[in-house]
Order: C-alpha cells, then structure tokens, then sequence
C-alpha cells in the first residue's frame, strides 16, 4: 500500500498523522480567546468582591429548653431576643434578653408572676426611644392538657426591670395569641393577635 502524501497547502502538512477530533486553527483561535475572556473576567470579578465577614455565633442556655421566637434591635446596635425560657427555679419561662452590639448579654428579664399564670413565650418585642422594653406573647392558665392562653404584655426598664404587666382574656374565655406589637412617641402600647370571640 503506498503512503499517504499531505498536501503542503494543507495544515496537517507537518505532521504524517490524521488527529482526530482535533480543533480547526480558526477554531483554536476562537477557544483560546474565548479562555482569555474567561480568565479576565474571572479575575475582575474576583476583584470586585469582598469577602464578609463570618456571622457572630451566639448562644443562650437558660438550664432547660429554650426557644427564641422573635428578635429586634436599637439604634445603639443592642439586641432583644424574646421566647420562651426554662428557669433554674420558678415557672414562668417568658423571657427577653438584651444582647450589646458586641453579643455578650446585658441582660436577662422574665416576667414576674404579677398577673398571675405561669409558662408563657414572648413572640413581640418593641423599643422605644428611652430604652425601654415591651414583650408580648402568652402565658398559660389551668393544667397542662386543659391550659388555656391569655395574652400577656410586660414592659421592662431600660436595666430590664419589670415595670408593669397586664394581661387579656377575650371575651371567648379561651386561647388568645399575640402576633405584634409597637409603641408610639407617647409610650402607648398596640397589640394585635388572636382572640377567641363569644359562642
């Protein structure tokens, strides 16, 4: 058999191999620059980002279960968490507490018992100019299986002190829930939620 002769005006005349599957010169031409596109696209973008910074774990144990349901914070970069709580002594597990723009914990304020009830979970918070604190959620009354949930409302100094408490039984006499709460320039408290009518 004779040997294959390549044509001189031909590109593969420099080589006596058919390659397969290889790139056409114009072909080549268009990948290589189109890697270049690539890699000078991939280095401005990498410029252009900037890496954050990792997220601040912090953590609260409050000697049992603990469950955090609503967050907000201050102009000063504070923090107050609201949930649920269990104590070391005592039943009620409604709670707030103030974290500093650094997270450590300022304080830990709990509602006081004054409105009697036990239990409960602050699902609200709002802050007000000076300071202070107003937590909204439930608390329970009755026995475990056959409780019943009023709201409850507490507002708390700017120390986290417990100024005052009031509590809600709709006119159902039966589960009332809080969804929001918000204070205006004169310390007026609005809540807004869930209540059970009459019948």
């Amino acid at each position: 058999m004779g040997a294959v002769r390549a044509d001189a005006q031909s590109p593969r005349a420099a080589s006596p191999y058919i390659q397969v599957g290889a790139p056409s010169t114009q072909r080549g031409r268009r990948h290589a620059r189109s890697r270049h596109r690539h890699r000078r696209w991939s280095r401005s973008l990498s410029a252009g980002c900037r890496r954050r910074p990792d997220p601040q774990e912090i953590r609260f144990h409050g000697h049992g279960y603990d469950n955090a349901s609503v967050i907000t914070s201050d102009g000063s970069g504070n923090s107050y968490v609201g949930g649920y709580s269990e104590p070391r002594e005592g039943a009620n597990t409604f709670v707030v507490i103030k974290l500093g723009p650094d997270g450590a914990v300022r304080w830990t304020a709990r509602y006081d018992g004054s409105r009697g009830g036990g239990g409960g979970q602050a699902d609200a918070v709002a802050v007000d100019a000076a300071g202070n604190v107003y937590a909204a959620g439930y608390i329970a009354e009755g026995e475990i299986f056959s409780a019943t949930y009023d709201y409850l409302v507490v507002k708390f100094g700017p120390d986290g002190t417990q100024r005052w408490a009031q509590r809600y039984n709709g006119p159902g006499n039966y589960d009332d829930f809080v969804r929001q709460i918000a204070v205006d320039g004169a310390g007026n408290t609005y809540v807004t939620g869930f209540s059970y009518g009459e019948g």
